[in-house]
Formats: structure tokens, C-alpha cells, sequence
């Protein structure tokens, strides 16, 4: 009989510490970041709803970023569910990707029959005895520069402040300057509701976890310090140094460093990241070497000067490179967290610019 591998690692302390904030009181909401397949939908689902259910709550979970093109509408079929099961959320669920979105969906704003839906949805499950946990996932897809989902997160906040004994709430966000649209500008319907709670970095116990899965499932073991070396090299996301692993056991292979090489052209990373890169236009390329320095200045007299000596151009205006970052922002490879510093949305995207900028 073939035996069970079990590939998820517990977060047991970080399981316990949301738990216990929540139950004591400390807080009614929590918003947990971290970017993308760092484990966040993993920690709610293996191990925070199942904890939570021990503890006596009533649990939904919804995922925002299910159905982008109407996000309220994963809300609503969550609270209206009678009951919610992990494995039917496990089923049907799909977890983020590791790419970047060069393109938007078409959204489709909340409409009356929304904010009806949500208040009745909630009467019904404030009908139960039980508290209530709700674990919303990718909340920052509700938020936009043009605001077309504030009534529907403003009435929500309504429904969570006035039952906030009854009802708790963990957020989660792979966009810091999505969370900062929804929680930290003052117009903002869910300004100061929750406290950020940032997911801690996955270390060597992850990894020793990781690989002894590794060696049940084959019988080979991994290299301990080249294996830590690679989890680095993954820029410490689990997600994919849970990938390298996957095909190393499909195909045999035992060097990891070896492996972790030919990988990153068997996944297609590198090559998606390339038709990123050859689609953006040449202003937009040099923008993100620059982000990839250092993130700040972009609007510098020497910054211009540099992009026009480079680009072989005698005027650039401001408003030129705005409109390029600005696109940039919208297509979620670069973020904003505070006026005129920049970020990658992706550590690993942020690496391959750097090696273009050496070129």
C-alpha cells in the first residue's frame, strides 16, 4: 500500500498567536500579508479553519481573488452558504499563480441587489449560536482608484463593527499598496479597521520539513546546506521551493542546486518573465532598472536626464514617465508604498531586472 506523504508544514506558533488575538479579544481583525504564494490560503485553510472549528467557531472563507471580475460575488456565495467544508474549498479553490498580470479583467461594480444580498446573508448566519470566524482572502482585490466597491466593503464594515463580539475577521493581501487603498487611507470604508499582522519569513525548519517529505516519498536525501542555499535562491517562498521538489521527484534528480538551475527554464519562469519584459516599451524597461537600484527619485532633473541620454531624446516631461509608472502600478509589477518610492511586486521579477540592467 502506498503511504501518505504529508507535504504541508504546520504553522503551529502562527496558527496559535491569530488564534489567541482574536479569542482573547485583543482584536476583532487581523489582515495577514505577505506576497504571493508565500503560504498565506495554505495557513488559513491547513491549519487556522481547522484550529478554529476546535475552538468552536463557525468558519467561511472566501476568496476575492476566485472572481475578479466581481469580487463581492465571492463573498456573498460564502456567508450564504449554509455550511462550508475545507475539503470542498480545497476541491474547488485556485490558489494564486507565480506570474505577474499583464493584463485586467473586466470588473463589474456591486449593485443594489448586492448590498441587500449582504445584509440578508448576514442575518442568516448570525442566526448560528456559534461565534463566527470569517477569512477573507486577497481582500485588497476590492479595492480601485475609482472606488467602484465602496458602498459594498462600507456596509460590510457596518455589519463587522455592530457584531464585532460575535463576528471575527482574518484579511489577507499579497499587495501592500492594496492593503494600504483599503485600510489605511482615511476615505478609505475600511480605515484603521484591522490590525496587520505580516506572515513571518519560512526558515530552515521549513526546509528540513520540506526535504524529509522529500526523502519518505523517495528514499534519496538532499544536501541540508545546499538545500537551505536553494530556499534562498527561491527568495524564501515555499511555494516554489515545494515545486523544485515536486519535479525533482518526477524526474530522480537528488543534486538540488542542479536541479534548482534547470528548473527555472523547465517552469517557464524565466521565459514568462521574458515576454513580460519584451512587451513593456523601452521607457517602461529602463524605469524598472532604475526601481531595481533603488526605487526612489524616478522624477528627478538627473533622473530625466539619464532615461533621455539613454533613450537618445532631447525632452521627456514628468508626465511621460508618470503615465509609464502608472501602468506599471496597474499591472501589478510594481507598487507604491508611499509617494514617489517604488517596489517589485515579485522578488523574483525584481532579480531578472537586475540582470538585464547588467547586460
Amino acid at each position: 500500500m502506498t503511504k501518505t506523504i504529508n507535504w504541508h508544514y504546520p504553522r503551529t506558533d502562527t496558527t496559535a498567536t491569530i488564534l489567541g488575538l482574536l479569542e482573547s479579544g485583543s482584536t476583532h481583525a487581523l489582515t495577514i500579508f505577505a506576497k504571493r504564494r508565500m503560504g498565506k490560503t495554505e495557513l488559513l485553510i491547513e491549519d487556522i479553519w481547522p484550529a478554529a472549528v476546535k475552538l468552536g467557531f463557525e468558519v467561511r472563507y472566501a476568496s476575492f481573488w476566485s472572481n475578479r471580475s466581481q469580487p463581492q460575488k465571492a463573498l456573498l456565495d460564502a456567508i450564504g452558504k449554509k455550511t462550508q467544508s475545507i475539503d470542498e474549498v480545497k476541491a474547488r479553490i485556485g490558489l494564486p499563480g507565480n506570474y505577474l498580470e499583464t493584463t485586467a479583467s473586466v470588473r463589474h461594480p456591486q449593485s443594489a441587489d448586492d448590498l441587500d444580498q449582504l445584509s440578508a446573508v448576514f442575518r442568516t448566519l448570525l442566526k448560528s449560536k456559534k461565534p463566527i470566524l470569517l477569512m477573507l482572502d486577497e481582500i485588497q482585490t476590492l479595492a480601485s482608484d475609482s472606488g467602484e466597491y465602496d458602498d459594498f466593503v462600507a456596509a460590510l464594515r457596518t455589519i463587522l463593527d455592530v457584531n464585532k463580539n460575535r463576528i471575527k475577521v482574518i484579511f489577507t493581501g499579497s499587495s501592500q499598496e492594496g492593503l494600504m487603498k483599503m485600510f489605511k487611507r482615511q476615505k478609505a470604508p475600511l480605515f484603521n479597521f484591522s490590525h496587520q499582522f505580516e506572515l513571518p519569513q519560512l526558515g530552515a525548519a521549513f526546509v528540513k520539513h520540506m526535504t524529509d517529505a522529500f526523502q519518505q516519498a523517495s528514499g534519496r536525501t538532499l544536501n541540508p546546506s545546499a538545500s537551505l542555499r536553494v530556499f534562498n535562491r527561491c527568495h524564501y517562498v515555499p511555494a516554489k521551493f515545494h515545486d523544485l521538489l515536486r519535479s525533482m521527484l518526477i524526474n530522480g534528480r537528488v543534486d538540488i542546486e542542479r536541479a534548482f538551475e534547470d528548473h527555472q527554464f523547465e517552469s517557464g519562469e524565466i521565459y514568462q518573465y521574458q515576454q513580460v519584459w519584451e512587451g513593456l516599451p523601452i521607457l517602461s524597461q529602463e524605469l524598472l532598472k532604475m526601481i531595481a537600484r533603488d526605487g526612489e527619485g524616478l522624477y528627478q532633473s538627473e533622473r530625466l536626464d539619464e532615461l533621455k541620454s539613454i533613450m537618445g531624446v532631447d525632452e521627456l516631461s514628468t508626465a511621460t514617465v508618470q503615465n509609464h509608472v502608472d501602468r506599471l502600478r496597474r499591472a501589478s509589477i510594481i507598487e507604491s508604498l508611499r509617494r514617489g518610492q517604488y517596489t517589485f511586486a515579485e522578488a523574483a521579477f525584481a532579480e531578472f531586472v537586475r540582470g538585464r540592467a547588467s547586460k
